[in-house]
């Protein structure tokens, strides 16, 4: 070929190779490993290798009038073809569901046997010669065999593919009837696993209840001790002084002495019951506090996202609940009281046995 010519594709022709390409990489990228991807990408490339040996065409390079160009283009094999038909198999490349592969198998089958048919229209008595990309001349004829093979090989492949579509439809309604048994299996235990989380819910806020009466209660029985406790104290202070007063006018050195030492068993009585009333105090108040927490806490997990954080604040919390008083001494130091141990054990068991 002389260097005043090179080797063209009209624009026609360009757009419709780019439209094959992006049917190629649409496949490409949706291909889930099916033999219907696979069958219809290699349609595309059929289609893709014969539109290009066909569209070429050789041109003067200083060729620049629009008419002189089209005129060139006119020798290329392509205009032999039908180009409606053309159109038509890109256009349905570019349309086809890729999620349907009876319609996938449609497509591929109707594009091949498409260009069998426009192949042997364009290879008859005119012997059609295309252009290489190198520029040299062949005859149609040269690529028809490779062309043929491949699609005779491809309409194999979509005949079987469309005789196991046609045994899909026929077994479909079985088939949907098990998918459909099995959605509706899958809906009852998720519709189950929501009713047991609902029932523990339930439990375990009906629990929470009972602990927090639990709670309230202990706190006003301790809050009612420490006030009983705390008038004993008043009474045995004034009985102390009022025994610490009377010393003086006793009538010699012994009973002097037996109202002093009165005075110190009622004041020494007045310490222990106003220390007995702290602890009852202090008691009463931790289990309020407790009590709000526990009909709080369930809020204030709410706003808590992670759920290691949340597990954390539920040890964190289970301690303080079931953890010792504050200001306990003594060897219940690490422990609860005894009754309210009882209380709390008698809670979880009801919890437990319904």
């Amino acid at each position: 070929m002389s260097d005043n010519v090179q080797v063209m594709i009209g624009e026609r022709d360009g757009n419709r190779l780019t439209q094959l390409g992006r049917a190629h990489r649409e496949v490409e990228d949706h291909d889930s490993g099916d033999l219907a991807s696979l069958v219809l990408d290699e349609c595309i490339q059929l289609w893709t290798e014969v539109l290009t040996a066909v569209s070429r065409y050789a041109a003067p390079r200083d060729l620049r009038a629009r008419g002189d160009i089209a005129e060139a283009a006119s020798a290329a094999a392509i205009n032999q073809f039908d180009q409606g038909k053309v159109d038509e198999i890109i256009g349905r490349f570019r349309e086809v569901d890729l999620n349907d592969q009876p319609a996938m198998h449609t497509v591929a089958l109707d594009a091949v046997l498409t260009l069998e048919v426009q192949l042997s229209e364009a290879s008859g008595p005119q012997k059609l010669r295309v252009l290489t990309e190198d520029g040299s001349t062949e005859e149609v004829r040269a690529y028809l065999t490779a062309w043929r093979n491949r699609s005779t090989v491809l309409k194999e492949s979509l005949r079987a593919l469309r005789l196991l579509d046609g045994l899909t439809e026929r077994t479909r309604p079985v088939l949907e009837s098990i998918a459909e048994s099995r959605a509706e299996t899958e809906e009852a235990g998720k519709q189950l696993d929501a009713l047991r989380a609902e029932l523990v819910q339930a439990r375990a806020e009906r629990a929470q209840g009972e602990l927090s009466k639990q709670f309230k209660s202990l706190a006003e029985r301790e809050h009612k001790s420490s006030r009983w406790l705390r008038w004993a104290t008043y009474g045995l202070v004034a009985v102390a002084a009022l025994a610490a007063l009377m010393a003086p006018r006793a009538s010699g050195w012994a009973e002097v002495v037996g109202r002093l030492a009165l005075a110190s068993i009622f004041a020494g009585a007045s310490a222990y019951t106003a220390r007995l009333a702290s602890v009852h105090r202090n008691t009463g108040d931790w289990a309020n506090s407790v009590r709000v927490q526990l009909d709080t806490f369930e809020d204030f997990l709410g706003a808590i996202d992670s759920d290691d954080a949340r597990m954390r604040v539920y040890e964190e919390f289970g301690r303080r609940v079931l953890g010792a008083p504050p200001l306990a001494s003594g060897d219940g130091e690490n422990a609860m009281p005894v009754g309210q141990i009882v209380e709390l054990a008698s809670v979880i068991a009801a919890a437990r046995k319904s």
